[in-house]
């Protein structure tokens, strides 16, 4: 069977500011407005998120309760330069030619009926966008197939430029399947999105026979209110092929539903499963999350979600796995009413349907271990000591983490990390990987003991690719500046790690586009690489697929043909009371952050140099999470989540703060992933006694952009950075 599982996208928050910074806008609320007794808009407030040069369409809102039809104008602030306004529907649309945080505020009218509708503006300066090409690599062990779209190297581009890869995984007789999103999934913006999955031959070419032209695509919701995003695509062994989705609404509140849907071998939902082809996980609010599922005996399916429960600031996280038939149907009789409640969604089945859950001990410092369960949701007791296995791989004192599981040539493999030094300002983690059989009996022939130590490679490995041989290759993030980058080294069969690739990572570029997300998959046609490149860390990103042959780096080391590859995300770790200086992460990241479901803060109301102390949770053990306030983005304060994943967080507002709206923001720069809510800065209650420094450098600040305006409009034409 092939066994693929969705790793955790340190990427995706990065995806989001991406992906809103070149399209619209973040609702911020359903409505109210600062209206007038009876009538209100929804939303009420949103944000426009965009760069120069980069089109922006921002939607009005839709008036409730007015006797008539309403009528909309500007008030007070103008639009940002190169914006065009509709005064019948309220509508902003144009390319902006100058950066602006702006917040405008929009009439809307019927009579003496009113409401203010708000717009917050973020439009960054703008940057070169990578342009797509001949691929290349860095290291000399990597070649790229020229049989495989010409050139070794397939870009979306055209019809398929929208797409965004969230996954893929090998299919029969060398294919592969691709999802993506349609692009504006990760905006939060309430505007309709698809999910597609791919099939391409092993040539590089679309499948005609494969839904439409090639492509599969599944709308749960064909509301404008609704926005959708695939996890990752799974291929069973009778050919047909399940996608995660995560189906969000907006309105009064954000809603989530988690479903699975199954497609055909020819690409048409599967009406035998679940509801017309979609099982129903789990709904709520945003706090569920669903990234892996693997498949189990005759073609059920094991779906790992992770919910975060409890009352705000006393959250936690906690991690079950559903168990459907092959008709999409949940074994109600698996765990405790259908859910079995586990440590850590990083899984991994083998061919009698058992299953191996990832986590950690309770021990300070954690250890990593793995637990083995029946299909029937029962430890398995003859698994380790009765039915868990604790692996100790690091003789340092950084607690561990349990990043990936696959089970490929009988032998049970994964990813283990242990909390290890700050490079590039980010935390790295020394990787260790370990093999075992079926019994959790260690494979003594692998590394020292059955357990492989690779170092410090990095910033943290999440993944895993086990080839025939029983060599592996590894995806490795890296932090410096910006969206992280993925390289790639390698390890031989017996746990040698390849040196070359060791001391210089290979990576692989499309003309000037490096992968920021990927996953390495392999199939009987060969080694693919799918992944997603960003342009300069801003723009829509550009969606990739690379299919490579490595070199022998030691004895028979690329080997060959099929095998199961499992990729998965990362479990939490033990609480590290210590913080560190990271710097913040770019403006659109911060904007394009989801609202906490509750406010980080009770005052939303601050004075430059006032104390901001918060508690919240919903991040992952031993996290490292920042205290951000922006418009442009200020860390002021930073430190470790606790066990449980609750934060503590004490700083100050910046005394150069300047008055007006601005965001708060709580950022896991590991996993880019956090929570904002809009705060209002107030200024500092000054003597009457004529202008102040502070006074006199705004006013002189505000005649060089009126200069700078002008001398736009009669300047000669300059090339942006």
């Amino acid at each position: 069977m092939f066994i693929k599982v969705r790793r955790t996208l340190i990427a995706l928050a990065l995806v989001a500011a991406s992906s809103m910074a070149a399209k619209v806008a973040y609702a911020t609320d359903s409505g109210g407005g600062n209206c007038s007794s009876g009538v209100s808009i929804s939303p009420s407030s949103i944000m426009g998120v965009g760069s120069v040069g980069s089109p922006m369409n921002l939607s009005g809102p839709m008036p409730n309760g007015f006797s008539g039809a309403v009528s909309y104008s500007v008030a007070g602030v103008p639009l940002p330069m190169g914006l065009i306004f509709n005064s019948q529907t309220g509508a902003v649309t144009g390319t902006p030619l100058a950066s602006s945080t702006a917040t405008v505020i929009i009439n809307v009218a019927y009579g003496a009926q009113s409401c203010q509708f708000e717009i917050v503006f973020a439009i960054t300066s703008g940057s070169t966008p990578c342009v797509a090409g001949v691929p290349t690599s860095t290291s000399s062990l990597v070649s790229f197939d020229s049989t495989f779209a010409s050139d070794g190297a397939y870009d979306f581009s055209g019809q398929l430029a929208s797409s965004s890869y969230t996954g893929a995984a090998a299919g029969p007789n060398g294919s592969l399947y691709v999802a993506a999103s349609e692009g504006t999934e990760y905006s939060l913006t309430p505007t309709n999105s698809l999910t597609h999955v791919y099939r391409f031959l092993a040539n590089g070419t679309l499948d005609s026979t494969w839904g439409n032209s090639g492509v599969a695509s599944i709308d749960i919701s064909a509301l404008a209110t609704n926005s959708e995003r695939p996890s990752d695509v799974l291929v069973l062994s009778d050919g047909s092929v399940v996608v995660g989705i995560s189906s969000t609404t907006f309105g009064s509140s954000m809603t989530v539903e988690l479903k699975l849907a199954k497609l055909t071998s020819a690409g048409a939902l599967d009406a035998t499963f679940g509801t017309n082809g979609l099982a129903n996980i789990a709904s709520g609010s945003t706090s569920i999350m669903m990234r892996t599922f693997v498949e189990g005996p005759a073609r059920t399916i094991y779906v790992g979600k992770s919910t975060m429960t409890g009352n705000y600031p006393n959250m936690v996280t906690t991690y079950g796995v559903i168990k459907l038939s092959a008709l999409g149907v949940a074994d109600s009789a698996f765990g405790t009413n259908g859910e079995l409640a586990t440590s850590s969604d990083v899984m991994a089945t083998d061919s009698t349907g058992a299953l191996y859950v990832g986590g950690l001990t309770s021990s300070t410092p954690a250890d990593a271990k793995v637990v083995k369960y029946l299909p029937s949701g029962s430890i398995d007791t003859s698994f380790g000591a009765s039915g868990e296995k604790v692996l100790s791989t690091s003789s340092g004192s950084g607690a561990e983490s349990l990043s990936a599981l696959v089970v490929a040539n009988g032998k049970l493999s994964g990813v283990v990390g242990a909390r290890g030094a700050i490079v590039n300002n980010f935390p790295t983690y020394e990787t260790s990987l370990f093999r075992m059989n079926t019994s959790g009996v260690l494979d003594a022939s692998f590394g020292s003991g059955g357990i492989a130590l690779l170092g410090t490679v990095g910033n943290s490995i999440r993944d895993i690719a086990v080839l025939t041989d029983g060599s592996a290759i590894l995806p490795v993030m890296i932090f410096a500046s910006g969206p992280p980058s993925w390289e790639f080294t390698a390890m031989t069969a017996d746990g040698t790690p390849v040196a070359s690739l060791v001391t210089s990572l290979a990576d692989l570029k499309s003309g000037t586009c490096k992968l920021s997300d990927a996953a390495v998959v392999v199939t009987s046609a060969g080694l693919f690489v799918a992944g997603l490149s960003f342009p300069s860390g801003q723009g829509n990103p550009t969606s990739h697929i690379f299919k490579i042959a490595l070199a022998d780096f030691a004895t028979g080391g690329s080997g060959g043909g099929a095998t199961t590859t499992t990729t998965t995300p990362s479990s939490s770790a033990t609480t590290t009371t210590t913080s560190t200086t990271v710097p913040p992460p770019a403006e659109s990241v911060v904007l394009g952050l989801p609202r906490a479901g509750t406010p980080l803060v009770a005052n939303d109301s601050y004075a430059p140099g006032d104390d901001v102390t918060l508690t919240f949770s919903g991040f992952e053990s031993g996290e490292f999470v920042q205290l951000i306030v922006a418009s442009t983005p200020q860390v002021i304060s930073s430190g470790y989540a606790n066990s449980q994943g609750v934060v503590t967080l004490s700083g100050k507002m910046p005394a150069d703060l300047v008055a007006g709206n601005h965001t708060l923001a709580v950022y896991a720069p590991g996993r880019g992933v956090g929570f904002s809510q809009p705060i209002t800065v107030t200024a500092l209650l000054l003597p009457a006694t004529g202008w102040s420094g502070a006074g006199l450098l705004y006013g002189w600040a505000m005649l060089m952009i009126l200069l700078g305006v002008i001398w736009h409009f009669i300047g000669r034409r300059r090339t942006r950075a």
